[in-house]
């Protein structure tokens, strides 16, 4: 009967002969058939691993929190007519503890326009202790920045060195390199971020404080 399971077995022999236990008999033969026991096997099931622990302490909001960027987007140089457009990012914190998520423009995708980011960051949101993200070039340069910094301590740096330092010292957790399903959390915000700024810009260009004043609004939707 080409191997289509019991029901189908059931039926064709009811329609020529009349067998006690029917189902019992049929069965018996389907266990000892290698053709429907492979195709009949359950597949396995994948256990999901547990939730990292900065998922499930319990902590102050962005305390510790994942880093990912989302972009580009073309962005004007000025208002005039005959002005080109370079690409803006979105630097994306989304809070370890609550999922609670942060946007902040940005105009380059270098250290030096990150660490501006993550200072205004810091500045609404209070101190980060422990930061998760990819393993970025940016963000690596700006790991190896902050820690240089914060030895140094010196200059126009002094005020965040004072903010990293002791008790808010921010830790640095890369995930390992070709792994982006270890940062699900983030991964997910780019998605919802892009979803939303797709249909609230469309093909409009914008200046850099029209782009930063929409991460205010998309911070609503979040």
């Amino acid at each position: 009967m080409f191997h289509g399971g019991i029901h189908l077995i059931a039926t064709h022999l009811r329609q020529l002969y009349w067998i006690p236990r029917l189902k019992v008999v049929i069965n018996a033969r389907l266990r000892r058939c290698i053709v429907c026991l492979r195709y009949g096997a359950e597949t396995a099931f994948q256990r999901m691993a547990d939730l990292p622990t900065a998922r499930v302490n319990q902590c102050r909001s962005f305390e510790e929190a994942g880093l990912n960027y989302a972009g580009p987007f073309p962005i004007k140089a000025s208002r005039h007519r005959g002005n080109y457009s370079y690409k803006g990012y979105f630097a994306i914190f989304v809070c370890m503890a609550t999922k609670a998520v942060h946007l902040e423009a940005i105009s380059s995708y270098d250290t030096k326009s990150f660490l501006a980011a993550f200072r205004r960051f810091i500045s609404r949101r209070g101190p980060c202790r422990h930061l998760y993200s990819d393993r970025g070039t940016n963000f690596v340069g700006a790991d190896a920045e902050l820690r240089r910094l914060h030895r140094q301590e010196a200059g126009f740096y002094k005020s965040i060195c004072a903010q990293l330092r002791d008790k808010h010292n921010t830790t640095w957790h890369f995930n390992p390199p070709s792994s982006p399903h270890f940062g699900g959390l983030w991964e997910s915000g780019v998605k919802s971020v892009k979803y939303h700024l797709k249909r609230m810009v469309g093909d409009d260009l914008f200046t850099f404080e029209e782009f930063s004043l929409l991460y205010w609004h998309r911070s609503r939707l979040s």
